[in-house]
């Protein structure tokens, strides 16, 4: 799916002038809310310091499908963006808004309409964006990176669907790359959680998570209820009993791997 992002615009505060630069991470991907809003509503989160500023920044979506691998699909810039009062910046779906309200310290940002694709896809938040949609990363196709278009990144995320001969760039970047769920089936959402895990599921009607996948893809399985998108909020904190599971087995349903620094 050829999709296209559009530019986001909000008045810099005084105090984004002065911030301290922190890294910058993506907090929750949602691509498949259907089962929440029959709509479809989509939006990235992401996750740096308080009231920061974002402008060279940009956050891309790269194309994993056999047939156009590593071809830039969309291009968000993030020029004259600050982050809320929480570090919180949540850019949603113009035509299909959350029913959810955010926290009012979030800087919530409802611009031109874009589409997530929901298939194999890599997204990374880069600093100096040099390119355009269409460039490609990866010319031959052969899911090693041979081109990049950015100065640094500051995250990474891949989205497997079980595609034969798809490719998935996200570990390449230093990230964390999510096998899918079978043929031809994605993850719905990416949280982090405030203890630095990492999971991959499908969303329930009640914005919790019904299975999860590792980063292979190699076992789906349930999570804990605690598991859950917070758009606009801060992320769940998991119960004891949850990082219990995690670190006792539940990793064929969850990869539970800290980012790397992809400088």
């Amino acid at each position: 799916m050829n999709v296209r992002f559009y530019a986001w615009s909000a008045a810099l505060g005084a105090s984004s002038m002065v911030a301290a630069q922190s890294q910058v991470n993506f907090s929750e991907i949602v691509r498949d809310a259907s089962r929440i809003d029959a709509s479809g509503w989509q939006y990235v989160e992401i996750k740096s310091g308080a009231n920061q500023n974002l402008s060279n920044l940009t956050v891309i979506e790269i194309s994993g499908g056999a047939e156009n691998a590593g071809t830039i699909t969309s291009a968000l810039s993030l020029d004259n963006v600050v982050s809320g009062e929480n570090g919180l910046l949540l850019l949603q779906n113009m035509e299909h808004q959350m029913s959810q309200n955010a926290s009012t310290s979030s800087n919530v940002q409802s611009g031109n309409a874009f589409t997530l694709n929901t298939g194999t896809s890599t997204y990374l938040v880069v600093q100096d964006f040099s390119g355009q949609v269409g460039d490609s990363i990866d010319a031959n196709m052969d899911g090693s990176v041979d081109a990049t278009h950015w100065s640094a990144i500051e995250d990474s995320v891949a989205f497997g669907s079980g595609q034969a001969g798809e490719k998935l760039y996200g570990a390449e970047f230093g990230g964390v790359d999510f096998g899918g769920f079978g043929a031809n089936n994605s993850a719905d959402a990416y949280v982090v959680l405030t203890s630095g895990d990492k999971v991959a599921f499908e969303v329930a009607a009640d914005g919790s998570a019904m299975s999860g996948t590792d980063g292979g893809g190699s076992g789906n399985g349930p999570l804990p209820a605690d598991f859950k998108i917070t758009p606009g909020d801060v992320n769940p904190v998991p119960e004891p009993a949850s990082l219990v599971a995690l670190g006792a087995g539940l990793g064929a349903a969850v990869l539970r791997r800290r980012r790397k620094s992809a400088k």
